[in-house]
């Protein structure tokens, strides 16, 4: 018995001179309760450290930095000791000739560092007015996403979905402090373009020159084309064909909207401003027609035009060949002109074939005379509708 307590306090000894070689690469062991040291248990159940192991379950885990063993608990005659350092020190310490039997041990787990990472990715191209892609981002732990790319950069710190036009995009990612970067930090995608599904629609719109009437004012005729189907709507009112309407001065906005199965090209909305006008001064206009038999008119007009039928009007001075029959006529002055009071704007009058020199064609009081030498002059050829300068003889 004797001879075995000199062997373990040699070993003991061995064990100080080997823990103050190994420095600070092992936890120094916590002070003993008591002389013996048989109250002493490795740590447990705190900073990492596992619980209470069986002695027969003694051995390497993965992962683990530090090893705690207690001996000393089969054999009376062993002090106690605590231990802590790898697994090749613990186990080297227990395969000392003269070791003390294993009481327990329990090993620590280094703490792992919190993770961040992030996924970027770019869904399929779809046509709302125009080209865009859903971008998902999903991120884990913490971080921030910066995309750099057509309107951007666009940062982000947690889940999102963008919405991106086409264009080259490139991004990188900083994990937030206390985090470890899990998989890359950057990264581009490309955002494509794609084609509308349904047919074209659009609006096109034109203010005109503002009228001064007495009974309405200044008004200017704005007309608009729609191509397509859609629906445009002004002060109020909404139309789905083309139109021309009347505005007094002022500013009006509009919208247009495609029907369903259309979409929309060029503007779907703007604004115009309506000018006033002031009314012309009175008088200023003038006009007059003598008629020829077998079908002719001469037209004298100032800061006017004659329209004949729904034929295109007549704007210049001079001779016109007009079909046998009856014809209505009206007179209109040019923006900014009026005909004088009690002035025939209106009326019917009739081409006759030609008789007769002193047989005078049929038409409106105030007609000019028949010019002498051109009442005999027939027309050939003439559509039954149609209006020609007249040839001079």
């Amino acid at each position: 018995m004797k001879g075995r307590g000199i062997k373990l306090l040699a070993l003991f000894a061995i064990l100080v001179l080997a823990l103050g070689a190994t420095g600070a690469a092992f936890a120094a062991p916590p002070p003993a309760p008591n002389a013996t040291g048989q109250d002493q248990v490795c740590p447990h159940d705190t900073d990492g450290w596992s619980s209470h192991q069986d002695p027969g379950t003694f051995g390497a885990v993965e992962g683990a930095t530090n090893y705690c063993v207690k001996g000393g608990s089969e054999q009376s005659e062993c002090t106690g000791y605590l231990e802590i350092g790898s697994f090749e020190f613990v186990s080297g310490i227990l395969g000392a000739e003269g070791a003390c039997g294993l009481s327990h041990w329990s090993y620590q787990m280094e703490d792992e560092p919190e993770v961040a990472s992030v996924s970027v990715d770019p869904g399929s191209c779809y046509w709302d007015g125009a080209s865009y892609t859903d971008v998902v981002v999903d991120m884990t732990g913490a971080g921030t996403l910066t995309i750099t790319g057509p309107g951007g950069p666009y940062t982000r710190t947690g889940d999102d979905t963008l919405t991106l036009g086409p264009g080259s995009y490139s991004w990188t990612f900083v994990p937030a402090e206390g985090y470890e970067l899990e998989g890359p930090g950057s990264g581009s995608f490309e955002v494509g373009t794609c084609e509308p599904e349904t047919d074209p629609a659009s609006v096109s719109v034109e203010l005109g020159t503002c009228r001064w009437s007495e009974q309405s004012g200044s008004q200017t005729p704005l007309s608009f084309t729609i191509s397509g189907e859609g629906t445009f709507s002004i002060n109020g009112s909404d139309y789905t064909s083309d139109d021309e309407i009347l505005l007094t001065p002022g500013t009006y906005g509009w919208t247009f909207v495609p029907a369903e199965g259309y979409h929309l090209v060029g503007p779907g909305s703007g604004s115009v401003e309506v000018l006033s006008c002031e009314p012309p001064p009175p008088g200023g206009a003038s006009g007059s027609f003598a008629l020829y038999c077998g079908g002719g008119i001469n037209v004298a007009l100032s800061n006017a035009q004659l329209t004949i039928d729904d034929l295109d009007p007549i704007l210049e001075n001079g001779s016109y060949g007009l079909s046998l029959g009856e014809h209505t006529f009206l007179w209109e002055a040019l923006q900014g002109f009026e005909f004088p009071e009690g002035f025939l704007l209106r009326g019917v009058f009739t081409i006759v074939p030609c008789g007769p020199p002193d047989e005078p064609p049929t038409g409106p009081e105030g007609a000019l005379p028949i010019a002498e030498g051109l009442a005999f002059l027939a027309f050939s050829g003439l559509g039954a509708l149609g209006i020609r300068r007249m040839k001079k003889h």
